[in-house]
């Protein structure tokens, strides 16, 4: 690593550690985050082989959760310091698909905001899937799904990435490891589920979106699409979906020239 981007990732943490003391926690939770993100930062090891509990308030409510990666303080932060999803317009959203929900900060995020609401989290990963399960088992308006959301119902190959949030349904490197996964289309999740619509449809899959878009025949069965589009291993440019949301009411922030955050309602 050049100096450069020894300079950058410098950078970057040290914005991650800023941004980590302003959620609102208490002294006790906020000296644990402090120690999680000093072992991960100096450890080769991305996860510890148990998970640390803390306890967040958000939107007067105290919330607990589990930390086992350093990924996992990442997410924290775009969820509930940089409000990555209050784009969302004033809504009474019933039904809250989470496509690609991690550990789960997401999901918790909007049972805060929106505790009358059924969300419907879908992660593929095994051993994300673990702590997304300790995360939202105290939650009864909250399901999981260990499983893939893609073009159709089938398998695919999921490759395996040192950090969580790289794992993906694209290939990044040619020796990667895979598993196999099971895929569901959002078509044939409405219908074993017996959805008519989805109130907001939150996604963020490693650059299989147009793969999740394209298995949903009607945009209809969507009232508000929020969710990163990864330009730089999609097999799609942003022409694609700025086709896909046209007519639609369409907000992106982004954060490269590859990456960016769509809302579309």
């Amino acid at each position: 690593m050049d100096l450069f981007s020894k300079t950058r990732k410098l950078k970057e943490n040290w914005d991650l550690f800023c941004c980590l003391n302003r959620l609102n926690t208490s002294l006790f939770d906020r000296v644990k985050i402090v120690f999680i993100f000093f072992y991960f930062r100096f450890s080769k090891y991305f996860r510890f082989n148990f998970k640390v509990p803390i306890f967040i308030f958000f939107n007067k409510k105290k919330l607990g959760l589990y930390i086992s990666a350093f990924s996992d303080l990442g997410i924290l932060v775009d969820v509930f310091v940089k409000n990555e999803y209050s784009l969302i317009p004033e809504t009474r959203p019933e039904i809250i698909f989470d496509i690609g929900a991690n550990v789960g900060f997401s999901a918790l995020y909007f049972s805060s905001l929106f505790p009358n609401a059924m969300i419907y989290c879908f992660e593929p990963n095994p051993s994300t899937f673990e702590v997304l399960k300790e995360n939202t088992k105290s939650f009864p308006n909250i399901q999981i799904f260990n499983e893939g959301v893609g073009r159709s119902s089938i398998e695919l190959p999921f490759y395996i990435s040192s950090s969580s949030v790289s794992c993906s349904f694209r290939q990044r490197s040619p020796k990667q490891s895979f598993i196999q996964i099971k895929l569901r289309s959002l078509d044939d999740i409405l219908k074993q589920e017996r959805i008519s619509q989805i109130s907001i449809c939150k996604f963020d899959v490693e650059g299989f979106e147009d793969n999740v878009l394209s298995g949903l025949s009607s945009r209809d069965n969507v009232k508000i699409f929020i969710g990163e589009i990864h330009l730089d291993i999609c097999e799609k440019p942003e022409l694609w979906f700025d086709n896909y949301f046209r007519g639609l009411k369409i907000k992106k922030s982004y954060f490269s020239s590859a990456r960016y955050l769509i809302q579309a309602y």
